[in-house]
């Protein structure tokens, strides 16, 4: 199970940083999670919009060979 060990370990580092955070600065767990978690969230969003602009510009080149 190779891959078990990279997610095991992401989802503990999340959580690690999360409570970290929350600590060193004295804030909720909630507001933390989402200092955490919002970035990653918002650069996934990104780049699946841009690989659906690039799909999309494939898709269009193809309609225009006909």
């Amino acid at each position: 199970m190779p891959l078990c060990g990279s997610l095991l370990s992401t989802a503990w580092f999340l959580f690690l940083a999360i409570v970290g955070l929350s600590e060193a600065h004295g804030i909720s767990k909630g507001r933390a999670a989402a200092a955490v978690l919002l970035p990653l969230i918002l650069v996934c969003c990104c780049c699946a919009a841009g690989i659906l602009l690039v799909l999309g510009g494939f898709a269009s080149a193809l309609g225009n060979l006909k």
